[in-house]
């Protein structure tokens, strides 16, 4: 049986060693890879095998969302997230991105490896403690927080869109036509009850999607 390869992505090497100590002790046939940024990640799946990816949220650059859509849509390759943020829109983004599984950090051990075992089979995992919440968050919060429920090619416009940048710009940055990002446009306005650009930057800034 071949054994699996686990890449690492993180800025720290002490949270590489503690990850590997811990896996190496629980799951003795795993290998490991490290790099620093998602980006770097994703051009290493280009020249290695890889079964799964572990990674910091503070590895992700700006463009996140599509760097996943490249590991993802193109290798298969599943990603577990462990991250100490309790932001639930930016952790149910990540997952309706396609990523497999987020766990806080820090956490037991048990939680670990079964949140590793559960990623290497392609599974889903999300901790406990996050998981009523994020239930809970998305029946209440609903109509409070709609940009919840765009799917993820119209949140990403969305974020462009607030960031001032005009339909061309993001027609051509995403490879689509300038009447795609229009029709869009059309569908996020719609399902945040906006009007306009000017709306849509404000509602972006009260929801803390832009700086």
């Amino acid at each position: 049986m071949t054994t699996p390869t686990l890449l690492l992505v993180s800025g720290s090497p002490l949270w590489n060693y503690a990850v590997k100590s811990i896996l190496h002790n629980h799951l003795a046939d795993v290998s490991f890879l490290e790099v620093k940024t998602a980006i770097e990640a994703a051009k290493l799946m280009k020249e290695k095998q890889i079964d799964a990816v572990v990674m910091l949220p503070d590895s992700l650059e700006e463009n996140w969302m599509e760097v996943f859509n490249r590991i993802i849509t193109i290798k298969g390759i599943p990603i577990l997230i462990m991250g100490k943020s309790n932001d639930l829109t930016f952790i149910v983004r990540m997952l309706q991105s396609g990523v497999n599984g987020y766990l806080s950090y820090p956490t037991e051990v048990k939680e670990l490896v079964n949140a590793v075992q559960r990623v290497l089979k392609r599974e889903r995992f999300i901790s406990s403690d996050l998981a009523e919440q994020i239930v809970i968050n998305q029946i209440d919060e609903k109509n409070e927080h709609p940009h919840l429920f765009l799917s993820n090619r119209e949140y990403q416009v969305m974020i462009e869109l607030a960031k001032g940048k005009k339909l061309k710009e993001i027609a051509d940055s995403n490879f689509l036509s300038d009447k795609s990002i229009s029709t869009y446009r059309s569908r996020i306005l719609k399902k945040l009850g906006l009007e306009n650009n000017y709306q849509l930057i404000r509602y972006a800034l009260q929801h803390g999607l832009i700086d």
